[in-house]
């Protein structure tokens, strides 16, 4: 709540977007409680960040660093990202935007984290893994997919 009240005592000409970033670890409960205080009306949010890095290690992991502490990001992250951005879009009734992160590199991929309930999506570990072109294939690839396909459905 402060972080709101502060944004809204900012002398400006528009408002300044506040979104929360979550991550991917988080029980039922948190969940719900994340869900309660978002959608109450002094605590609204603009936007929810789904997700941040996870903590845990999915057993598909192959490196000798497997086993670092630390957050884990990219393509290990990517269904479980989606399954929450799926859960985040029903609990809010889909009233807070939210933007898709975890697992992102491909056209396929956004579209995957829109038909889950993303309103947009981040890059983040693809323009490290691929570098700073990524995004422009990524969108070439993307307007090719929606030309050809009468199938992809994006929009609630």
């Amino acid at each position: 709540m402060a972080v709101l009240a502060a944004r809204d005592k900012l002398v400006t000409t528009r408002k300044v977007p506040v979104a929360l970033k979550i991550a991917p670890d988080l029980t039922e409960e948190e969940k719900k409680d994340i869900v309660e205080v978002i959608t109450h009306p002094k605590c609204k949010v603009d936007g929810l960040i789904i997700s941040n890095t996870t903590v845990s290690r999915p057993g598909s992991l192959v490196s000798d660093h497997k086993t670092e502490v630390g957050g884990l990001s990219g393509a290990p992250l990517k269904d479980m990202s989606t399954k929450m951005i799926r859960e985040f879009k029903t609990m809010t009734k889909g009233k807070i935007p939210i933007i898709g992160v975890g697992g992102i590199s491909t056209a396929e991929d956004v579209i995957e984290k829109l038909e889950a309930g993303a309103t947009a999506v981040q890059l983040y570990s693809a323009f490290t893994l691929k570098g700073p072109f990524v995004a422009k294939e990524i969108n070439s690839s993307l307007s090719e997919l929606l030309k050809k396909s009468s199938e992809v459905k994006v929009l609630p």
